[in-house]
């Protein structure tokens, strides 16, 4: 197992939504954690936003609904101080679901020579899955925290678990992913 962490949208815009279950101060306490541990074993870090530039950057349905988020420079499109991404920590930027909707996404994975990915951030039913699905449409092993990702539509949310758990994917407690990352006496430590 050579892991890359992904935290997928964790951003003020989404974060600050109202039905967010669960709310945003347990999901940033859980991705909190499983930051520092990643962090202190070495595993490769990705972040992934959302970031719309201008309307043609928007999602069709966002058009529609002349929904402006995560535009970027603003106050919604960036992340807790908790979460901020640190020296040598990649960035990725998206429009679209799936942290796969980049090709940087994957070539980076490629030069870190990660084969397995451990997912966190929201939503839980969209644009976590979609990444889920992708990783394992190319490969990659997936794991996701299950006390860092969280949903704004709690029913949809469960169902996207019930549907990724053993079959996308594995859910595993922080604790458990603790316990992976510490019995595996491999280097992180990107070859590139």
């Amino acid at each position: 197992m050579i892991p890359a962490l992904l935290l997928i949208d964790l951003q003020h815009d989404f974060l600050n939504e109202p039905l967010l279950s669960p709310a945003k101060e347990e999901v940033v306490r859980g991705v909190t954690n499983l930051l520092a541990l990643c962090r202190s074993v070495k595993v490769p870090i990705v972040h992934i936003w959302t970031t719309i530039r201008d309307d043609s950057d928007r999602m069709p349905h966002w058009r529609r609904e002349n929904k402006w988020a995560c535009l970027e420079g603003s106050p919604g499109h960036a992340t807790p101080s908790l979460l901020h991404p640190a020296e040598g920590e990649k960035v990725i930027h998206k429009k679209f679901f799936s942290g796969f909707s980049v090709p940087e996404l994957e070539k980076h994975l490629a030069e870190v020579h990660t084969d397995t990915l451990i997912l966190c951030g929201v939503h839980t039913h969209v644009c976590v899955q979609c990444t889920a699905v992708d990783a394992y449409s190319k490969g990659f092993s997936v794991l996701i925290a299950e006390e860092a990702v969280a949903s704004f539509d709690s029913e949809a949310g469960i169902l996207a678990r019930r549907f990724m758990d053993n079959r996308v994917g594995q859910f595993l407690s922080i604790e458990a992913l603790r316990t992976r990352l510490l019995c595996f006496p491999i280097s992180f430590e990107s070859s590139s």
